[in-house]
């Protein structure tokens, strides 16, 4: 089935929260309503006739205006895919967990939340994935701002330089300590003594 007989087979089953189908230039997509999302997947997953049985992809996406949640979804029975879009707001990025359905989303919901930031409520682990906890701000966010340092240890340019410089200094003291005493150890002149 093609993506919009699939948006179309929605409608004709009235599922509600379905908001426009998107040709778009790679992958046609169907925009939802947030709070309709878990029960959109679960049509998709549950109708006889789209089976969609699996999550393959999540990602969140930063705007100038908004963030968006973007599910890649597949039929490996049926043999067909579409993409699912959800707008969220760009203060406060939330939508509910599709984990309920698609429990492969538990990961990919962690991975949006620890370098994006949006939140997706109801996760039963919604935690940080890659970067350490405590660590401030989600690096693909736009207004995002790289730190310093992280518990003591130098994270800008700046600092880095300094720390290399510094390391660099101590390695050449010590290759100029080593040499210093090899030559002192192989005697005055450099001939044995017989």
């Amino acid at each position: 089935m093609q993506p919009a007989q699939i948006f179309e087979k929605l409608q004709a089953e009235g599922v509600a929260g379905l908001l426009e189908f998107a040709e778009g230039p790679i992958d046609p997509s169907i925009l939802v309503e947030p709070d309709k999302l878990q029960e959109v997947l679960s049509v998709l997953k549950e109708h006889d006739d789209l089976r969609f049985d699996q999550l393959s992809l999540l990602s969140g996406v930063p705007y100038e205006d908004r963030f968006e949640c973007v599910y890649h979804l597949l039929s490996t029975v049926l043999k067909h895919a579409i993409v699912l879009r959800v707008k969220l707001d760009a203060q406060e990025p939330s939508v509910p967990t599709a984990s309920t359905v698609h429990p492969t989303a538990d990961w990919h919901e962690r991975e949006t939340f620890d370098l994006v930031g949006i939140r997706f409520e109801g996760h039963p682990d919604l935690r940080r994935i890659y970067l350490p906890e405590g660590w401030v701000g989600h690096p693909m966010r736009r207004d995002y701002v790289d730190p310093e340092e992280f518990q003591g240890i130098p994270l800008t340019d700046v600092k880095r330089e300094e720390w290399e410089a510094e390391e660099k200094a101590a390695k050449a003291a010590a290759a100029e300590g080593a040499a210093s005493e090899e030559a002192a150890g192989s005697g005055s002149d450099g001939k044995a003594e017989g």
